[in-house]
């Protein structure tokens, strides 16, 4: 119970438990709180081997915090996903979620044991005294027939079938299913790889901070950027045909648009000074230094450009994986957790409604001509819109994943860093650089021959990624 009626905060007696605890059980319906709001750790005590921490999928459970629970090493979250439709019921506002538990089980040293049961979801609202809640801290020994029935109860929830283990990479996932916008769904990162010669960039030789417009020849590929914005960031990975190094820049997307080469307006454009990267066929995107200029006739011969401004050089040892199909989820019927419904009576509830007999709607009040009659029509109306029409009968869903897979490292860029070896840069500069600045490149100092050696090539322009 809280100490006192207006001071109802629980924090500091939790965290007290939090810090004297070897291992933590719970069961709780919303989780929204991150992992510093306790100043106790409670992230080693989810970490500890044999704990678990489950909590309903629906809102407020914020993914997003349990997520840095789980990366700072709290792997042990669980996430419940059961629901009745319609979510919200008519005649009554309550959420229509199955999973209602909350619950704590703290192992505590010498064979002790504290049980908290009651009202506290795991949020700031109600940890901090804003709600009226109250629970039961029951001290107790972890041979005590209650200790081994509350774990039984809480290990029941783990292994139900509905009960998924926490997943990282799903996090878009949940917050489908949870009915949350599209623009608070983060949607990762896509990642462009380019070409470039060092060797012919003077000192220093960066791409950092450069702007660079980028032209292809299908417009397909100029699609491919329209999803970059707030919630999608861009990486360049640069590949050096002078030295085969690998280096990762932020990137910002400035403007891009289509070519027509019948429409003059789409090609006679003045754009500032930047750096051209041609994109041939399949090849990467090939970025010369400024000297090397473009021209309006330059322009036509592609189908569409892309503006884009290269910022900061990022970490060597970025690691990506590749989502190479998003994982579906859906709310599927459940029917035998329906039929339960039915049994135990919940599809016959009594309900007002308001179809009982069919009354004018409000814009037909106007055409009666007699007042009192207008009047009382009215009064009528107004009394019976307090009750809410019959809702239909609740059935139960449960969540449905489609697709879900292991994510891998990306194979399209372990076949890149196979073709940089060093002892493959010469043939590369000659079968890939060499062409495509004899085509589109005014600075030419000699051209060569293209060997049979394969040219580098990507299956698409644009790859979508996460970043571990």
């Amino acid at each position: 119970m809280p100490h006192h009626p207006h001071q109802r905060s629980i924090v500091a007696q939790l965290s007290d438990t939090i810090n004297r605890a070897e291992a933590l059980y719970a069961s709780v319906c919303f989780w929204s709180i991150g992992p510093d709001f306790f100043a106790a750790d409670l992230v080693a005590l989810i970490a500890t081997p044999g704990s678990f921490c489950i909590a309903d999928i629906h809102s407020p459970t914020n993914v997003d915090k349990i997520n840095s629970f789980y990366q700072q090493g709290a792997s042990r979250f669980f996430l419940f996903f059961k629901e009745l439709h319609p979510k919200l019921r008519p005649d009554a506002f309550i959420e229509r979620h199955l999973m209602h538990t909350k619950m704590l089980l703290f192992d505590l040293p010498d064979g002790k044991a504290e049980l908290w049961v009651g009202s506290h979801n795991f949020t700031r609202q109600a940890l901090t005294g804003v709600n009226r809640e109250a629970s039961l801290v029951i001290p107790c020994h972890q041979n005590d027939v209650l200790y081994s029935k509350t774990l039984a109860y809480l290990h029941s929830i783990l292994v139900d079938k509905d009960c998924h283990p926490f997943n990282p990479e799903l996090l878009d996932t949940y917050k489908k299913l949870q009915g949350l916008p599209e623009e608070e769904i983060e949607t990762g990162v896509m990642l462009l790889p380019i070409a470039w010669n060092s060797s012919d960039w003077g000192t220093p030789a960066t791409l950092a901070q450069q702007l660079i417009l980028l032209v292809g020849h299908h417009p397909d590929e100029r699609r491919q950027f329209v999803s970059i914005g707030d919630n999608t960031l861009l990486t360049i990975r640069t590949h050096d045909l002078a030295t085969g190094r690998v280096q990762y820049f932020s990137a910002t997307l400035f403007g891009t648009n289509e070519i027509d080469p019948n429409d003059p307006g789409s090609y006679r454009i003045t754009l500032s000074e930047r750096h051209l990267a041609v994109r041939q066929d399949t090849q990467l995107p090939f970025v010369a230094p400024r000297e090397e200029t473009h021209d309006q006739d330059t322009l036509r011969q592609f189908r569409y450009w892309v503006t884009l401004r290269i910022l900061d050089e990022l970490p060597a040892d970025l690691k990506f994986v590749k989502n190479t199909k998003p994982v579906e989820a859906t709310w599927e019927a459940d029917t035998a957790t329906t039929d339960f419904l039915k049994e135990v009576g919940m599809r016959e509830e009594e309900r007002y409604s308001a179809a009982q007999a069919r009354l004018p709607a409000a814009r037909e009040i106007a055409d009666i001509p007699d007042r009192e009659s207008r009047v009382s029509l009215w009064l009528k109306l107004a009394r019976q819109r307090r009750f809410r029409p019959e809702p239909p009968e609740p059935t139960a869903h449960y969540a449905d994943f489609k697709g879900s897979q292991h994510l891998t490292l990306p194979p399209a860029l372990t076949s890149l860093d196979q073709q940089f070896q060093p002892d493959n840069l010469a043939a590369l500069r000659q079968d890939y650089e060499a062409p495509l600045r004899a085509a589109y490149y005014q600075a030419i100092s000699h051209q060569l021959q293209a060997t049979s050696k394969p040219i580098l090539q990507v299956r698409k322009l644009l790859e979508k990624y996460r970043l571990l």
